[in-house]
């Protein structure tokens, strides 16, 4: 007896679990297909409202965001297809049915963003079987649930209006991310025609600084430059190039080439990571403006259709999308008939060209009607540089001692590429203040255009005839490159085979080297008794810091091989040194303290012979790094030309140290003023910024665009337009930039 109720009880219980797991797998079931047309519905929402962070600054929150979403619109419509594509048609799922156009929708992203990286725009030609397969299942669970399924009432005409909607932006998404490449982009410029908005806003702006608005309307006049230089489209042989010397009639000077330029790399954003290109053409605008109409029919056509038979939830879900989409219709509508892509489309088209006041009322009216209008004056500043750079000072990165907790966090769940990110382009980032960035592109613009209004040189005096009894005079015997110690071994022995060469140093070696030198001169710099202007310190020590930072977590965007170990093996080196002789009771200054500790380790061993002027004897520091003692050299010389009661014969850098182009102008002169040294290495990191923007891979550039853009960017665009605005016949920039660097 207690067995038979043992075994009673025991096969109640798994009656029971068996039916408790049979009713999850149940609402499992149920609710997959509407689970995941809702979380395709808020990825969607969620590339609408933070897409646009990417012009600016693409860290933090809202990037950790913008990825998943990107990816969950794919697996979710694919997953969602195939359970209604296998599942057996029923009136039940005629509302599910009903949504596989928004899926499509969602497909075909918003029109702020089409693609996420490059890599997308390059892969978009491999998405045509996708397409195409995406589009044979939506056909056929719109006709087994819907046309098959009966009684569809006037649910019917409306999944008719939806999915050719949903056709139509989810081509319309795959086409614009497939013209985002930049091969098609190059393409697009074969036959272009002048679109005439330049000659236009300069008969109105002649000796007046642009505003944002004018500065936009004059990069739409000039996008072919910055196209140009992404794709190296030959511009030469196109008849655009007649009209390129307009630019020079802009009287505005600098700041107005400068706005201009960061609009231009907006346009280019919009290009190549929007939807852009095909929204502002004849079928997008066609789209957009039957798209409201159309899902207001079909909303119509629902609110009329029977819901008997139909579950809450899935009625709520359907007025959801409905709803939504005709807002955010609406809103794409306004945003392309008020977009200044709209003012330069109607002045491609002369005979468009009486409806230019009627865009500009429209666009007036749109801009007052903005919700940012409340917060900011200025409708255009979006597309404006955020003026944010990243920092990475290696002296304050050797003696720092703590970190934020998020920080920890990140370093110990993220990569490490993305957490130098984080912490050096976002948390130790700033937004450079406005006295800085004019005077950072004043000196850039000042310096790109002296390059190219130089005087060619003149030529070589003919040499005069030998005389018949003279000899030859003797052939110079080649330089023997002076064999260096070092324990590393790497940098010495690529050093050997430079020199050999005639081969000069690495552009890494070159900032590390320069960084340490300036940051040593200004710790140690003269406190007392001096006068000069603080922001150049600080403007010097911002382009210092954000180059350094473009070496140790960016290297992809600088010329030459990405020679991570350098960066490396110098931070292990002045790590192992500061922990070696810092001062355990010293709290503050640390950077200060560690730049003590270097010029101590690089003073020369006593008892030893050794010229002025080199190392023959080497030093404590020499052993240990070449690129430390090169720069604490440099900043010595430096410290030595406003010290001259310290330095009473003019010396010059060691004879076995490199980058002598760097500090030419210090050593050839007396220099005792402290401002007109501080010029004098501002001008150095300027021309080193200028190398490193136009020897960058145009990829970089492009890749860089969607990660919140570079500043070396800017520059290399910058350089195209003073290239342009040159004198006729101008010098070769590269041959030009390496004689002034």
């Amino acid at each position: 007896m207690q067995k038979s109720t043992a075994q009673l009880v025991m096969f109640c219980h798994n009656f029971r679990r068996t039916n408790i797991m049979a009713g999850l797998l149940t609402l499992v079931n149920e609710w997959l297909i509407r689970g995941l047309v809702l979380l395709s519905f808020v990825a969607y929402l969620i590339l609408v409202l933070f897409a646009g962070v990417r012009r600016h600054r693409a860290s933090g929150w809202r990037m950790l965001l913008l990825w998943p979403a990107y990816q969950v619109a794919s697996l979710a419509t694919t997953k969602a297809l195939a359970n209604l594509f296998l599942g057996s048609a029923s009136q039940e799922l005629q509302l599910v049915a009903f949504w596989t156009p928004f899926l499509l929708m969602h497909l075909g992203r918003p029109d702020n963003i089409s693609a996420l990286s490059i890599e997308d725009n390059v892969l978009a030609a491999r998405q045509v079987l996708e397409v195409s397969l995406q589009l044979v299942s939506v056909i056929f669970v719109l006709y087994k649930h819907i046309i098959v399924g009966g009684n569809a009432g006037t649910l019917l005409p409306a999944s008719f209006i939806m999915f050719f909607l949903g056709i139509a932006k989810y081509i319309e998404g795959t086409v614009a991310l497939w013209r985002g490449g930049l091969g098609n982009i190059r393409s697009s410029l074969k036959g272009l025609e002048p679109m005439g908005l330049c000659s236009y806003l300069m008969s109105r702006v002649r000796g007046e600084e642009l505003d944002n608005e004018q500065a936009l309307l004059a990069a739409h006049g000039l996008f072919y430059v910055s196209k140009g230089e992404f794709t190296d489209y030959p511009f030469g042989k196109n008849p655009l190039r007649r009209d390129l010397t307009r630019e020079k009639e802009f009287s505005g000077g600098w700041k107005g080439v400068c706005k201009m330029v960061e609009m231009e790399l907006s346009l280019m954003y919009d290009i190549m990571y929007t939807k852009a290109a095909v929204v502002h053409t004849w079928p997008g605008y066609g789209l957009r403006v039957i798209s409201p109409p159309c899902t207001a029919a079909a909303f119509a056509l629902f609110w009329l259709h029977s819901k008997e038979g139909q579950r809450s939830a899935d009625v709520v879900i359907t007025y959801i999308l409905l709803v939504a989409t005709f807002i955010l219709d609406v809103r794409w509508l306004l945003g392309a008939l008020g977009s200044t892509w709209t003012y330069a489309f109607i002045n491609n088209r002369y005979w468009l060209k009486n409806f230019v006041e009627t865009w500009k009322g429209l666009r007036l009216f749109l801009v007052f009607l903005a919700p940012s209008r409340l917060f900011i004056k200025e409708p255009t500043s979006y597309r404006r540089w955020s003026g944010a750079i990243g920092r990475y000072n290696l002296l304050h990165e050797c003696t720092r001692e703590t970190t934020s907790l998020l920080s920890r966090l990140v370093k110990n769940f993220a990569s490490t590429g993305v957490w130098m990110e984080y912490q050096y382009g976002y948390l130790d980032g700033l937004e450079i203040s406005p006295f800085i960035r004019d005077l950072l592109f004043k000196k850039v613009w000042e310096k790109l255009k002296s390059s190219y209004e130089l005087d060619k040189p003149p030529p070589p005096p003919a040499a005069a005839p030998p005389k018949p009894d003279a000899q030859p005079p003797p052939k110079p015997k080649p330089p023997v490159p002076e064999a260096v110690h070092d324990p590393r071994g790497a940098l010495a022995n690529r050093r050997k085979l430079d020199e050999a060469l005639g081969i000069g140093p690495e552009f890494q070696e070159v900032v590390l080297t320069w960084h340490i030198a300036t940051e040593v001169f200004l710790l140690r710099r003269p406190r007392e008794g001096v006068s000069f202007n603080y922001e150049y310190v600080k403007a010097i020590k911002e382009l210092s810091s954000y180059m350094m930072f473009i070496v140790a977590v960016r290297p992809h965007m600088l010329p030459g091989l990405k020679l991570s170990s350098l960066h490396e093996v110098t931070r292990e080196d002045l790590e192992v040194l500061w922990h070696r002789n810092k001062n355990m009771h010293c709290s503050t200054d640390r950077d200060n303290e560690l730049a003590s500790i270097l010029q101590r380790q690089e003073e020369i061993a006593p008892g030893t012979d050794s010229e002025p002027g080199s190392r023959s004897s080497r030093s404590k520091l020499y052993n240990k790094s070449l690129i430390l003692s090169d720069g604490i050299q440099y900043a010595r010389l430096m410290l030595e030309r406003i010290r001259p009661s310290n330095c009473p014969e003019k010396r010059g850098p060691p004879k076995d140290m490199r980058m002598h182009h760097m500090l030419r102008d210090v050593w050839r002169e007396q220099v005792l003023d402290l401002q007109m040294m501080l010029e004098r290495i501002l001008d150095a990191w300027v021309k080193l910024l200028i190398y490193a923007s136009i020897r960058c891979s145009r990829d970089s550039h492009a890749k860089q665009l969607a990660m919140g853009g570079e500043l070396t960017t800017i520059v290399w665009i910058l350089d195209a337009h003073a290239r342009i605005d040159g004198e006729k016949g101008a010098p070769d920039q590269f041959a030009l930039l390496h004689t002034h660097i």
